[in-house]
């Protein structure tokens, strides 16, 4: 009975000694696996962006096959999703010139990877909960939910009042991350002066809201995945 009581007490010696380490070799293994990354603009107007996520590594290497309008083609074309229509990819990956850079982090969906991809919404009524968040001195969702015809709203008092509150915010993003699904990632994909144009065109019934698609890049190392905002 001792000796068995010896052996077990070894074993488990063993398997103690043997799981931080197992541990450390993953937790290794993961950060060895981020790598930094940029976001490339293919196309943008006034109504959409389409960017690629390129490790930071590959970046000017990217920029350069860019420069071939067929190559920049391609690269829009695997932006879209099959329930999109780019018309004329090729006129408009031609109008552009060199690819531009924006330094932001990798964007991530709920599940911390870029694997699965996700679409999200931004519509009129995250746009009042962002208002109603930096200022409650009026009871917002009541007073912007009134209907009524999209020019009426737009020229409304109530919506004009609302408008200068958006322009009075000053940390646009970190308001919308606390009372939406966005995350500071998918907002940090465009400057703060472009989310409050969004939400003024939104409020004014301009637009219907701004779509975000995360599609992963399937068929080559990188880019990571394509990201696409529009105003619709």
């Amino acid at each position: 009975m001792k000796k068995l009581i010896g052996f077990f007490c070894a074993v488990m010696l063993i398997i103690g000694t043997l799981i931080p380490f197992q541990k450390a070799s993953a937790e290794n293994n993961l950060e060895g696996t981020l790598e930094e990354t940029v976001q490339v603009v293919l196309y943008s107007d006034d109504t959409k962006v389409i960017m690629s996520e390129v490790p930071k590594a590959h970046v000017l290497e990217y920029q350069s096959k860019l420069e071939d309008p067929v190559f920049r083609n391609s690269e829009i074309q695997k932006s879209v999703g099959p329930e999109e229509d780019l018309t004329d990819p090729t006129k408009l990956a031609a109008s552009l010139s060199k690819s531009s850079i924006s330094p932001m982090a990798v964007v991530q969906p709920p599940d911390g990877g870029t694997t699965k991809g996700y679409v999200r919404y931004m519509t009129r009524n995250d746009i009042i909960k962002i208002i109603n968040k930096f200022d409650n001195s009026r009871d917002w969702p009541r007073l912007l939910s009134n209907p009524g015809a999209d020019y009426v709203i737009a020229n409304s008092p109530n919506v004009l009042a609302a408008i200068k509150v958006i322009k009075k915010i000053p940390n646009f993003v970190t308001v919308a991350t606390t009372v939406t699904l966005w995350t500071a990632g998918d907002l940090a994909n465009r400057q703060t002066a472009w989310w409050k144009d969004s939400a003024i065109l939104i409020l004014k019934k301009s637009i219907t809201g701004v779509k975000l698609t995360v599609k992963p890049n399937t068929t080559s190392n990188y880019p990571a995945a394509y990201i696409t905002l529009v105003r619709y």
